[in-house]
């Protein structure tokens, strides 16, 4: 990693945030952890190299998410995890429609329901009891270095190509300052990817626990995971 030309802040401004700074670095990394207020299966397409690189390296993507998906990436989800239970009971008569998007452009390693069928990627589902799961910020990490990023780019394709974002980047090989912050910020994601976060407010439930909430769904193919076990309150779509 550290002899890529890593900046330190990206913005859709200047940078093609994707090629500069996503896919170096992934197919550097073993392992990847992103949480993201907002999540589109779309913006997969963009770091699609950087995922294939982790699939060879036997690396990791876990990404945690708040409760309001679209439909269509639900059931996407959905049907990795319900491949990957197939695949480990043995059971094959499902591959012949695992490819759900027809479109040439989404490779396997862009469809999510590949990436979690093989075990690279896992999802889960943050929850706060009195707001929005909103926290933004990533890790890419190997055996010997770690790129921490923050800001405001949530992993959705408007996050990539329309909207004006822009993250900040600490590199664990500038100072020792910067490798304790990423330290820091390992064990504050572990902590929520665990569910063990010190804020009571906040809790994270696998995603094939969440199947099993109440779904409540909106306008344009959008939903919302156990709303009322959030609020209460049904929650709209907002502007990713």
């Amino acid at each position: 990693m550290n002899k890529l030309k890593i900046k330190s802040i990206y913005t859709t401004e200047k940078d093609n945030i994707s090629e500069d700074f996503y896919n170096p670095i992934l197919k550097k990394t073993e392992n990847y952890y992103r949480v993201s207020g907002y999540f589109s299966s779309h913006a997969l397409v963009y770091f699609s190299k950087g995922l294939e690189s982790l699939y060879h390296r036997k690396g990791k993507f876990k990404l945690l998410i708040s409760q309001e998906i679209s439909e269509k990436d639900y059931n996407l989800i959905k049907k990795g995890y319900e491949n990957r239970e197939n695949l480990r009971k043995g059971l094959n008569s499902y591959l012949a429609d695992i490819n759900t998007m027809s479109n040439e452009t989404y490779t396997k390693f862009s469809n999510i329901a590949f990436l979690i069928q093989e075990g690279i990627m896992d999802v889960k589902v943050g929850f706060h009891k009195k707001g929005l799961f909103h926290s933004k910020f990533g890790i890419m990490s190997n055996n010997y270095e770690s790129v921490y990023f923050s800001g405001s780019l949530n992993e959705t394709q408007a996050g990539f190509i329309s909207n004006y974002e822009s993250i900040l980047v600490i590199k664990s090989w500038d100072n020792k300052s910067n490798e304790e912050i990423i330290k820091d910020e390992i064990i504050k994601f572990n902590n929520l990817w665990n569910n063990e976060s010190s804020n009571e407010l906040i809790y994270v439930k696998e995603f094939n626990d969440v199947l099993k909430d109440e779904i409540t769904f909106h306008s344009k193919g959008y939903l919302s995971i156990g709303a009322s076990i959030n609020s209460g309150q049904v929650k709209h779509r907002v502007s990713k």
